[in-house]
């Protein structure tokens, strides 16, 4: 099966479903000798640098505190605490493990994904 890029501008094109030569063509760049110093100051100036943007840095427990201001954990934090004041002490603490287990998870991947970016960053320096 063929990959119809035709008529396609480099803002739409699905970049991933194509081989390198059909994006070079589709980048008017040489693999040889890439961007004319012309062309690579249009594109900078059309574009921007190519940078990953910093966020500002948030300490750990703001990190860990974040995973728990949703909607559905407050309606089963709620739920937790209305087990409770019924009696059903198992469920509760069923709800309680759920969500630290979430929030845990969460964290995990969110601290993760941020020092990620950070190396990234520091790659690029």
């Amino acid at each position: 099966m063929e990959n119809n890029t035709a008529g396609k501008s480099p803002n739409t094109t699905s970049w991933h479903t194509q081989d390198a030569h059909t994006s070079i063509a589709l980048l008017n760049t040489d693999l040889q000798n890439g961007l004319d110093s012309d062309e690579a100051r249009k594109r900078l100036s059309k574009y921007g640098e190519n940078l990953i943007r910093s966020v500002s840095k948030q300490t750990w427990h703001m990190v860990l505190a974040r995973q728990f201001k949703d909607v559905l954990i407050l309606i089963l934090t709620i739920a937790a605490v209305v087990s409770v004041v019924v009696g059903e002490i198992s469920d509760a603490i069923t709800i309680t493990i759920i969500v630290a287990l979430n929030g845990i998870l969460g964290f995990v991947q969110e601290w993760k994904a941020e020092k990620a970016i950070e190396a990234l960053q520091r790659m690029m320096e």
